[in-house]
């Protein structure tokens, strides 16, 4: 039996956490939710320093919590540290391999920092997990793996379909009109 009372051993497999136990997780969670917002609030106001000592405490405090290193990405990546926002994202993402937005930001630090050879499996992935999901919702996955693609080769035909379509999917992506201008003649 365990602590909840509820039956366990061979056959059962349930699993349920005890109230004591939802209670401390959710105190983490709101402190971790609180303390990542005013972070957030602080690195927006330009105050790079505080946003990461705040997320650093709350790291050394909590270093099981990847919501923390998610936003320390964020916040390197605001203030466009690119190489130590993608050591956070990478963080982040180790053993969250299903959250589409930690993979999306891993993928799209990647592609910044010209790891395209890491970059487009995971873009690939991603956008074969957002096969349902509405054109301009997608856009921003296809663009990642256009701009990876046509970095490798100029000429890749996938690369400059998935351009299209992403341009096609929302015609004033500044984003997507700089790389079509960057690949034009090429």
């Amino acid at each position: 039996e365990t602590r909840s009372g509820i039956a366990s051993g061979p056959g059962n497999t349930a699993s349920v956490l005890t109230p004591s136990d939802t209670q401390v997780n959710m105190a983490v969670e709101e402190e971790v939710c609180n303390v990542t917002l005013k972070a957030w609030r602080k690195a927006t106001a330009g105050d790079e320093k505080g946003a990461m000592a705040d997320l650093e405490a709350l790291d050394k405090k909590h270093p099981n919590v990847s919501n923390v290193q998610m936003m320390m990405g964020q916040v390197a990546d605001h203030f466009g540290h690119n190489k130590e926002a993608l050591e956070h994202f990478r963080r982040s993402a180790k053993g969250n391999e299903y959250s589409m937005m930690r993979m999306y930001k891993l993928a799209d630090s990647l592609r910044a920092n010209a790891k395209y050879d890491e970059a487009i499996p995971i873009f690939r992935k991603i956008l074969k997990g957002s096969e349902s999901f509405e054109p301009a919702l997608k856009q921003p996955f296809e663009l990642g793996l256009a701009d990876c693609l046509l970095h490798q080769d100029a000429h890749s035909k996938e690369g400059l379909e998935l351009l299209e379509q992403s341009l096609k999917d929302n015609p004033k992506d500044q984003a997507a009109v700089k790389l079509k201008k960057e690949f034009a003649g090429k």
